[in-house]
């Protein structure tokens, strides 16, 4: 409150910056846009902070599953951190960017960038996350390239050491797309004498029964992501009505910063 009417425009940013993160981070979605949103306004042309509040709003929509609104936000953080030329905050925005675009359903831009993110025995953070994120989006697509992705995966292996389980079922699963059985059903024994049925790996399981015509399993695990579907569905319908509150209070911003210029003019 005190930033809000006594500080300059740069506390004012920051302020309201901070406050849309805690916003955030209790999930609390439409209020952080709202918190960020004003804060762009003070942020004039300082381009660091602007891709950080682009993202941000990015963020938020990736969160509430609007990647039309994600995909649009992550391009503005992208560009404003070029302008900026800070060069590890652009490949991570460039990433963010290219994992917008995956949700978008635009594979083909999404592994372009994905692919322009790492090269041979690259172990840096984003590029072994671009490894991974390619190899994901390349095994939901209709024709996967499967001795690519085993590649990419057992590359994976090597920069890091290890693999995080759900990209172990990946493993797996491809191996059974190449008929290696018996390494595909020893891996999954592992996996699921250690994690269980755990449901952050629901799709690979179901993809993984399906596989070995585990049918009954694979029904159950379509249940379970048919609920999880509906949960989407919910929250991509509550857009409609924020977008739309959204709309309405950037036009309230609008007439009351001409209403300033009027009463600037007048006084004058």
């Amino acid at each position: 409150v005190f930033y809000g009417r006594k500080g300059c425009n740069r506390d004012k940013m920051l302020s309201l910056y901070y406050s849309g993160r805690i916003y955030f981070n209790r999930q609390e979605y439409a209020k952080a846009i709202l918190q960020y949103t004003n804060a762009r306004q003070y942020a004039e042309n300082d381009n660091y902070y602007l891709g950080l509040i682009y993202g941000a709003i990015g963020d938020c929509y990736n969160a509430s599953y609007n990647s039309g609104e994600e995909v649009a936000n992550m391009k503005k953080s992208l560009d404003s951190f070029m302008l900026y030329g800070a060069p590890d905050h652009i490949e991570l925005a460039k990433f963010k960017l290219a994992q917008a675009y995956d949700n978008n359903g635009d594979k083909d831009i999404a592994d372009s960038l994905y692919r322009s993110l790492f090269c041979e025995n690259d172990t840096t953070f984003i590029a072994v996350h671009a490894m991974s994120a390619l190899v994901e989006s390349d095994l939901k697509s209709d024709a996967p390239d499967c001795q690519e992705d085993l590649e990419l995966l057992e590359s994976l292996h090597k920069c890091r050491g290890f693999l995080f389980p759900d990209e172990w079922y990946e493993y797996a699963y491809l191996k059974y797309l190449t008929s290696d059985q018996a390494e595909a059903e020893s891996i999954v024994q592992e996996l699921e004498k250690e994690y269980g049925p755990d449901k952050s790996f629901t799709f690979w399981r179901y993809k993984v029964c399906l596989s070995q015509n585990r049918n009954s399993e694979a029904l159950l695990l379509l249940q379970d992501m048919l609920t999880e579907q509906n949960r989407i569905v919910k929250d991509q319908l509550a857009q409609s009505v924020f977008k739309a509150q959204s709309s309405e209070y950037r036009l309230a911003l609008e007439l009351k910063e001409k209403q300033s210029t009027v009463m600037r003019q007048f006084f004058i």
